[in-house]
């Protein structure tokens, strides 16, 4: 019995593996050229430079990312709503199918901010100690609000403009979704810089599958609430 409990303990580790695994996988791959963009701005000699590069990296965020990682989201949502779609390579294909038109929407939206806020950062930082420190924690609560608005896309049925609202609702609203989703993501993320093949084969997807696990309790215990 004891055996037979941990061969089942086991089976499902390894099976949850080869899911984060396969999904972030298919991730890397479709982000490879924002991944080349990133290291040529990390090696760059001049800002100049970097500014060149961020424009093709602009334009691909809506391309690549937002769609391959509104779909590693929907895989997720599936597994913990114990919703199998058989094979993964399918299913994560029907999600970046289905929803790549709205999520690179979504994602010309996110970019934008998010430039506005590099922007910001990175120029304005200089004047002035506390300002920077401002817009460092900024752009912290910029990441927790980007990450909760893919939770929202895939879980949920609404408009952009809905979407776009309940995300700051659940931002602002849900200290212990924020929080989680902060110190979660940030120690996936410590370990990767540390551990760097984590990048192509678990970050993405553990991230999201811990980002959705924490909202998807703050929306369970908003409905009991309503009924």
């Amino acid at each position: 019995m004891h055996a037979h409990g941990f061969m089942g303990l086991f089976y499902g580790l390894t099976e949850w593996i080869m899911k984060l695994s396969v999904i972030n996988i298919l991730w890397s791959i479709i982000n490879i050229p924002i991944f080349l963009i990133l290291l040529l701005m990390a090696l760059s000699p001049s800002n100049s430079a970097v500014a060149f590069l961020a424009i093709p990296f602009a334009f691909l965020l809506p391309l690549l990312f937002f769609p391959s990682t509104t779909a590693v989201f929907g895989m997720v949502r599936d597994w913990l709503l114990k919703k199998e779609n058989g094979s993964l390579v399918k299913g994560y294909w029907l999600h970046l199918k289905n929803n790549y038109k709205p999520s690179s929407l979504s994602g010309v939206i996110l970019t934008f901010i998010w430039f506005v806020w590099g922007i910001d950062y990175f120029y304005l930082r200089s004047f002035h100690d506390i300002l920077g420190i401002v817009l460092f924690f900024i752009g912290i609560l910029l990441f927790a609000f980007t990450m909760i608005f893919f939770c929202l896309y895939v879980h949920y049925h609404m408009g952009m403009k809905e979407l776009f609202k309940h995300t700051f609702f659940v931002t602002v609203g849900s200290p212990y979704t924020l929080l989680g989703t902060l110190i979660m993501n940030s120690i996936v993320i410590f370990l990767s810089t540390r551990f760097l093949f984590l990048i192509p084969f678990f970050t993405m997807s553990i991230c999201a599958f811990l980002t959705f696990y924490l909202f998807y309790r703050f929306s369970l215990r908003v409905t009991n609430k309503e009924t």
